[in-house]
């Protein structure tokens, strides 16, 4: 059996972001979501949310370029004098080999999917922003949080299949490359570290890139998908100012949207045989 995730991250980034997630899951394939429990736009994903609760949701795990959920006061490691956590994936590696403990991070990671509950939404999974789970300590507080939160699905941090050869313009095909082979290289050894631990992923993951063809690279993503459980990551949106401030792929997010709603990416999963599903299908 073919199933598939497509699954939107970033959802509680930007006004545009959330009304681009919820209509791409109203009016095309989208199957999933993820949101920022501490996004500059979050209780307004939350009131989309609630008016569309047949969409699976998880907690897009961040410590990356957001506020923290949890007192900077418990989380000393992560956090600088003024209390914010680092604003890049390098500042984020400097912090954690300076003094980053793995349960700081825990609790913060723990305090961030407790707010997601508080705001009344049952999460199917955990996921994280900027892929920092593929790295070791994150990893680990990432399988701590999902025991205490009773989760059991997780995104597996290592890409495979279609898409490593990317289709964007040169240099944008090698920065994407590199930090897709970055990543599964750091993640190389999750799979097996998950599965000790009782958590469940995807057989395999998959990437829409922000650039090109975006309702092509759809097509030719579904065309190449085999039997298990696949997801396929993307990022639509409409456009917004917040959103152009905070994502260097700010307007590759309409042709996104734009592939999502497509009726030629509906009909080749028909063609397909694919059951489109959450992480709560794993």
């Amino acid at each position: 059996m073919k199933r598939v995730i497509i699954q939107a991250d970033d959802l509680g980034l930007s006004p545009g972001v959330d009304r681009g997630v919820l209509r791409a899951f109203r009016e095309g394939v989208l199957s999933s979501a993820s949101l920022l429990a501490c996004g500059p736009s979050f209780e307004h994903a939350v009131g989309l949310l609630r008016r569309s609760p047949d969409l699976r949701v998880g907690v897009h795990l961040s410590l990356i370029g957001t506020p923290p959920a949890a007192p900077p006061s418990e989380i000393p490691g992560l956090v600088d004098r003024a209390g914010r956590l680092p604003g890049s994936a390098a500042g984020l590696v400097f912090r954690l080999a300076a003094s980053g403990r793995v349960e700081e991070i825990a609790a913060e990671l723990g305090a961030q999917v407790d707010r997601v509950r508080a705001a009344g939404i049952d999460p199917t999974h955990l996921d994280s922003h900027k892929f920092v789970h593929c790295l070791p300590p994150v990893l680990e507080a990432l399988i701590l949080t999902a025991g205490r939160c009773g989760l059991e699905r997780v995104r597996l941090p290592v890409f495979s299949g279609p898409g490593l050869l990317p289709q964007s313009p040169w240099p944008e095909a090698w920065m994407v490359a590199g930090r897709r082979a970055l990543v599964s290289a750091l993640g190389a050894g999750s799979l097996a570290r998950l599965g000790r631990a009782g958590l469940r992923s995807p057989d395999r993951l998959l990437e829409l890139e922000p650039s090109g063809d975006c309702t092509d690279q759809l097509c030719e993503l579904l065309s190449a998908v085999g039997e298990g459980c696949t997801e396929i990551i993307c990022h639509p949106a409409q456009i917004d100012t917040p959103l152009l401030a905070a994502s260097r792929i700010g307007f590759a997010r309409r042709l996104q949207l734009e592939a999502l709603i497509s009726s030629r990416a509906r009909e080749r999963i028909d063609e397909r045989g694919i059951e489109l599903v959450g992480y709560d299908a794993i």
